[in-house]
């Protein structure tokens, strides 16, 4: 059964909410949607949250773990003819 409770919270020191309720019933599991009033330009990034990694550094990563025998499977002009091996268009020569 979906029982929704809608509570005004204020968002403590490091990001840490606590809701107190007489319908929680303790050691329930519940689905927590959180709704901020300030505008997103405004919202800083936690010091404790790790930064974000750039992602030619993700793909680098998951680049070597592609096996070389699979990267020699690649076209050598992919770049200058993705249209020919996705759609079939002409070919085009260097």
């Amino acid at each position: 059964m979906i029982h929704a409770i809608k509570e005004r919270v204020r968002i403590k020191p490091g990001g840490v909410i606590e809701i107190s309720h007489p319908e929680l019933p303790p050691g329930e599991e519940a689905e927590v949607i959180v709704m901020l009033d300030s505008p997103a330009e405004t919202l800083v990034a936690s010091p404790a949250a790790p930064p974000r990694r750039p992602i030619w550094e993700v793909l680098e990563e998951l680049g070597a773990t592609v096996p070389d025998s699979e990267w020699a499977k690649v076209p050598q002009d992919l770049a200058k003819n993705l249209d020919h091996y996705l759609y079939g268009a002409p070919k085009q020569e260097e």
